[in-house]
């Protein structure tokens, strides 16, 4: 008995790229399309299209299957969305993301610094800036809102103290 290749495409995925095939053809009856069961791939004008191989590792749906197919057909690369990287490549990716979101908690540190500054000052224009600032921030949404709130009281405040002000005559 013949040891089957790692790469091979199992039973069922050799059925589900038949079936692919015909219906496939019925829409695109002049494109060449073939399966290569040794290596695991469905090939579209001469293009690898659908890796149906064991070793593929996930199970496609036949509108997935027909949909590969037909990025090939339409020239869309198969390997579009994947990525290697390297152990040092994402360790430099991760040190460069948590040095963004420790200047990003300074830069918060200075926008309050600054809306106390303008609250003291009753610049409430001041403080709608800043919390237009915050709410343009890479953060959690719930963290960024509880910001973004604070900054609107603040302003509202402000608003309020001016007119006050020049209600008393100051």
């Amino acid at each position: 008995m013949r040891q089957k290749n790692y790469n091979s495409m199992s039973s069922a995925g050799k059925s589900l790229a038949l079936r692919a095939k015909r219906l496939f053809a019925k829409d695109y009856p002049d494109v060449a399309i073939s399966i290569n069961s040794r290596e695991g791939w469905i090939i579209v004008d001469g293009k690898k299209a659908v890796n149906l191989s064991q070793a593929s590792g996930r199970p496609l749906s036949m509108e997935d299957v027909i949909d590969k197919m037909k990025q090939a057909y339409l020239g869309h690369s198969v390997q579009e969305n994947t990525m290697k990287l390297t152990k040092r490549q994402l360790k430099k990716i991760i040190k460069e993301e948590k040095k963004s979101l420790l200047t990003e908690s300074a830069y918060v540190h200075d926008i309050f610094k600054d809306a106390a500054v303008a609250l003291e000052m009753r610049d409430g224009d001041k403080l709608a800036r800043l919390s237009g600032q915050m709410d343009g921030l890479l953060m959690p949404d719930r963290e960024r809102n509880a910001y973004v709130l604070a900054l609107d009281a603040m302003t509202e405040a402000a608003y309020e103290l001016a007119s006050y002000e020049e209600e008393d005559g100051y």
